[in-house]
């Protein structure tokens, strides 16, 4: 695996870091779910990738200068907020 290349500014350390963490904190949420069943463990496992998704995508609008990863961030936040409603919309149902 390459190296990661040297960032451009300062701000851009704070958003590669704040990514990673956002990284890595999804996958523990992803990795830590548990379920009697395989349908509510797909919807808690989906929740934490979503709001992985949202986090990350915020990470880029905070530190983020161009103004088309601003508009993907921003698109992403949107859809995935709407998945992450619907999946626990689902969870409430499913007693999940």
């Amino acid at each position: 695996m390459a190296a990661q290349p040297q960032m451009k500014s300062p701000r851009d350390k704070v958003g590669a870091d704040a990514l990673k963490s956002d990284g890595m904190r999804m996958s523990r949420g992803m990795m830590s779910a548990r379920a009697p069943d395989i349908d509510v463990l797909w919807a808690k496992v989906m929740i934490a990738h979503h709001q992985g998704a949202i986090d990350m995508s915020q990470s880029v609008l905070k530190t983020g200068d161009d103004p088309e990863a601003r508009r993907l961030a921003q698109a992403t936040i949107d859809e995935n907020t709407k998945a992450k409603a619907d999946l626990e919309s689902y969870m409430r149902k499913h007693g999940g």
